[in-house]
């Protein structure tokens, strides 16, 4: 008796403990050229592409995040793109490729996907870097990095301002 309701105590502090882990936000890009073209992280779950949008509204609404804490500093970004309920979607999480420097969307969280792991990093001016924890060796690049001028979205080797003004972000909920 005593462990079952052991047990029920540690399953509702379980769910408790993931509602409050996980938070609906946006992404806008601080670099150092704005442009109202490319600012937010959007994704696109049927392709797995990830690019920037001009804002937030319902045409891009691969903007919004849900952001999952995994422990520490470390957090797990789901694309919520409306197009989630399309059978063709199948791309769901920020994935960062650090052998390659490319970011996109990876279908499952896990293996062999160790980029959907990110490491919220608190720097000096006031925004957030994110540090892409792949575990692949001889990364060519382990920040996110958003390109205002032409809208892509890669990683970079360092969050710099002066050599990467894009891997500076804000987050808006």
């Amino acid at each position: 008796m005593i462990k079952t309701r052991i047990a029920f105590i540690l399953m509702l502090l379980s769910i408790a403990t993931s509602v409050i882990a996980q938070e609906r936000v946006k992404f806008l890009c601080k670099g150092a050229k704005p442009n109202p073209e490319h600012r937010y992280l959007n994704g696109t779950t049927t392709s797995g592409v990830v690019n920037l949008a001009p804002n937030t509204s319902s045409l891009y609404s691969g903007t919004i995040w849900e952001k999952v804490s995994v422990g520490g500093d470390v957090f797990i970004f789901r694309c919520l793109n409306n197009n989630n309920s399309n059978p063709k979607a199948k791309f769901f999480y920020l994935n960062g490729v650090t052998s390659t420097g490319q970011v996109n969307l990876a279908s499952d969280k896990d293996a062999p996907n160790s980029g959907t792991h990110w490491k919220e990093v608190h720097l000096k001016d006031g925004t957030l870097a994110f540090q892409c924890l792949n575990s692949s060796l001889n990364p060519k690049g382990v920040f996110l990095n958003g390109n205002t001028a032409t809208g892509g979205v890669n990683l970079a080797g360092d969050n710099n301002e002066k050599n990467n003004s894009g891997t500076h972000w804000a987050i808006e909920r």
